[in-house]
């Protein structure tokens, strides 16, 4: 009776790594090549990322200059990071009335803009098993 058992849980555990030598062999073959990869960046992609590496070392490059500047010399500061934003934003930003929201509005969108870099790069990566 133990025999039968063990042949059972044998059969068993068989079938199973069987299963899922299989189940990653199907998943596996739905792995695009690093060529297929390579060709799904478009140059608009690019373009894309490129401009966003330029607002983001003009933001920063602003933000260093806010934070040394003068009283007066900040509204103008301000006012050149929000013009790095598209008009929706520089809109809304600008309808906000102190400063200080103002600035917590552009902290705001440049950490969207971060995580939303972010969601595109891991977006891009292959699935663990395609690696």
């Amino acid at each position: 009776m133990a025999s039968r058992k063990l042949k059972i849980a044998i059969w068993t555990a068989m079938a199973f790594v069987l299963l899922l030598v299989v189940a990653f062999g199907i998943l596996r073959s739905q792995c695009p090549s690093a060529a297929d990869r390579a060709n799904a960046i478009t140059i608009e992609d690019v373009e894309k990322t490129a401009k966003g590496y330029e607002r983001a070392k003009t933001l920063q490059r602003l933000g260093r200059q806010l934070e040394t500047s003068p009283p007066p010399e900040r509204d103008r500061i301000i006012d050149a990071m929000i013009n790095e934003f598209d008009s929706d934003t520089q809109t809304r930003i600008r309808a906000l009335p102190t400063r200080g929201e103002r600035l917590d509005a552009i902290r705001i969108e440049i950490e969207k803009d971060s995580e939303a870099s972010i969601a595109r790069t891991k977006a891009m990566q292959p699935h663990f098993w395609c690696r």
